[in-house]
């Protein structure tokens, strides 16, 4: 059977718990009881020993969520919802302020040192070999869109 899984479920952030033992924290978040089979659905449910990997993005406040928008600032080139995601990876790829990003992100990600290279170094976070790779609805294609919010949300945080 196959089923057509929202990508992206809104809930709230309500705690967050820290757990001493494998030097993590755990983010809860909050999401209406009658949406459980629609995150099942998208995310799978977690076994022991198997990560789900998922992107965390600050939403507005409803009240304010009309008037806010995703577009990036005047520091980076704007990005048309038409161009494709190997396409918009090169042009961040491009940008030094998206490279700063990424090694502050992952600075401790790797066991090693990082690529030198941005796109290198992106295709290593996103797991691909090839910007090529990065296609709409694929893993390594939500984790990039995913990877670009936070980048121009971290653009946009104050210094």
């Amino acid at each position: 059977m196959t089923t057509k899984a929202p990508i992206v479920i809104e809930g709230t952030f309500a705690d967050i718990k820290s757990v001493r033992t494998r030097s993590v924290v755990q983010m809860v978040i909050e999401v209406p009881i009658e949406h459980a089979a629609e995150i099942v659905s998208a995310f799978g449910f977690p076994q022991p020993g198997e990560e789900i990997h998922v992107v965390v993005a600050r939403l507005a406040a409803p009240a304010n969520r009309a008037a806010v928008t995703l577009a990036p600032d005047a520091e980076t080139p704007r990005i048309e919802k038409s161009t494709s995601l190997p396409q918009m990876a090169g042009i961040l790829c491009g940008e030094p302020a998206f490279d700063r990003f990424l090694r502050e992100k992952y600075r401790h990600w790797a066991d090693g040192p990082l690529p030198t290279d941005t796109a290198d170094l992106l295709r290593k976070v996103l797991g691909v070999s090839s910007r090529r790779d990065l296609v709409d609805g694929t893993p390594a294609g939500r984790l990039f869109r995913g990877i670009r919010v936070e980048y121009q949300n971290w653009l946009r945080a104050p210094a």
